[in-house]
């Protein structure tokens, strides 16, 4: 996929936004925009305002959906934010915040289930992290605010070393 040109994976996606939101494939574009290993981020640069435009609307147009799904491994939270990351704007970042926070929530309530001695979805999901992916949304989006909230996430155990890392 790192091969590809970016219309490869932008025409499919821009073509589904055009006809509105679908749950399935909305996961699918995450998949692909958000995956780690597509260095540097070059979908700014090769694609037009508009199919940029378009792409970044129906991303976020799955922000609830992403909230709300029970994604107890948290990797659908974690593409969420790096294909808004490398297709957003500076004011997205208060979207990625929120999901970070989503899954602080998820990771917690997994622990709390295993301190409970359940082995249950959210239990077995809980070792799952996705921290370094957050991060990275983070520096690739480079707006500004993104240092207050790395200092706000210092408070939580759960992030704090990674964080203190993307601070250095």
């Amino acid at each position: 996929l790192n091969a590809w040109p970016e219309h490869v994976l932008s025409d499919p996606i821009l073509n589904r936004a055009k006809a509105g939101f679908n749950a399935t494939e909305c996961r699918e574009a995450l998949g692909l925009i958000g995956w780690i290993g597509r260095e540097p981020n070059t979908i700014p640069q090769e694609l037009d305002g508009d199919t940029l435009a378009a792409i970044r609307a129906y991303i976020k147009g799955g922000l609830d959906f992403v909230l709300a799904e029970q994604d107890y491994g948290g990797s659908l939270k974690s593409e969420y934010t790096l294909a808004l990351a490398r297709v957003g704007r500076a004011e997205d970042l208060a979207d990625i915040e929120r999901v970070i926070w989503a899954d602080i929530a998820r990771h917690s309530d997994g622990v709390a289930e295993i301190r409970s001695g359940r082995q249950t979805d959210k239990s077995n999901g809980a070792s799952t992290c996705w921290i370094s992916w957050h991060m990275h949304a983070l520096e690739t989006l480079e707006a500004p605010g993104t240092d207050d909230l790395l200092i706000r996430l210092l408070a939580d155990d759960y992030y704090r070393q990674d964080v203190a890392g993307t601070l250095l």
